[in-house]
């Protein structure tokens, strides 16, 4: 066997891993259901419902009433994603992207490991599919779906907090699908007053006593809140200080790079094959 052949074979060989590993993958859920039990969440019972169910339900949910639709959307985020990014869990709840998900970023943890060990997902379609992030994932995953399905919204970064702000018929509401919560006042009224916000986080805080929904109301104060741009590419927003344009543009080609590279590295031996054969036959 000549060098080339040799070459050729082995490129193939590990083609054929990264495909197995690929297909491997398509058969087990991102989303670990022991997240459904685990009792370090954000809140009790924090997420109820699966991927696929999470994703009917946005399919189903039809925006005849901008106000109402944006609260329904709100509240299947919440349910779909727990609040969960705890150290213990990077392997147990796919905090890395695993080897069998997507190899390219699962790589990336070893050389980039402050953005990729613990990942958030820009593309709201993966983040109920894993079901698990801290608020700005939650936010993140929200500001992309409504801006993918044409209502203008931004994540807006707070003292200690990330939430979303959505412009509904003409009026900017904030949103925080960690919490469940929907707030029909803009960020500068709440900002000059944000006593406005204890009614609505009452009833997620009632069980930690007053203190918890003020501090709730103290994280909405002036002092560091940023609203960040939202802008598209393709079906993806990017803009939040954790889904900037490189990231988004990585964590979408990654998707594609998944399988063509694999494809393109069995190529050469399949090719010369063929020749091999063509020829034999002449």
């Amino acid at each position: 066997m000549n060098k080339k052949k040799c070459v050729e074979l082995f490129l193939f060989c590990i083609g054929m891993i990264l495909i197995l590993i690929n297909i491997f993958g398509l058969f087990i859920p991102l989303k670990n259901p022991d997240i459904y039990r685990e009792k370090k969440t954000g809140f009790e019972n924090d997420t109820t419902i699966s991927y696929k169910q999470a994703l009917k339900m946005l399919q189903n949910t039809k925006n005849t009433d901008t106000k109402k639709y944006v609260v329904e959307i709100n509240d299947i985020f919440n349910r779909a994603i727990a609040h969960y990014w705890e150290n213990e869990g990077i392997k147990k709840y796919n905090l890395t992207i695993p080897i069998y998900e997507n190899y390219i970023l699962f790589l990336l943890h070893y050389i980039h490991p402050s953005s990729y060990e613990k990942y958030e997902y820009c593309d709201y379609s993966k983040t109920i599919e894993r079901g698990v992030g801290l608020c700005s994932q939650h936010a993140i995953a929200l500001v992309d779906f409504l801006m993918s399905n044409g209502i203008e919204a931004h994540t807006v970064g707070l003292d200690g907090h990330v939430v979303a702000t959505a412009d509904v018929n003409g009026e900017w509401w904030i949103l925080d699908p960690d919490y469940g919560v929907v707030i029909p006042h803009n960020i500068e009224a709440i900002q000059r007053d944000p006593a406005i916000v204890k009614e609505y986080y009452f009833k997620k805080t009632q069980k930690n006593g007053e203190d918890a929904v003020n501090n709730i109301a103290n994280i909405y104060e002036r002092k560091g809140n940023v609203i960040y741009p939202s802008n598209m590419l393709g079906n993806m927003t990017y803009g939040y200080a954790d889904c900037y344009l490189k990231k988004v543009l990585i964590e979408g080609i990654s998707y594609i790079l998944k399988w063509l590279i694999p494809l393109s590295l069995t190529f050469p031996l399949i090719y010369s094959s063929i020749l091999r054969r063509r020829y034999e036959n002449e």
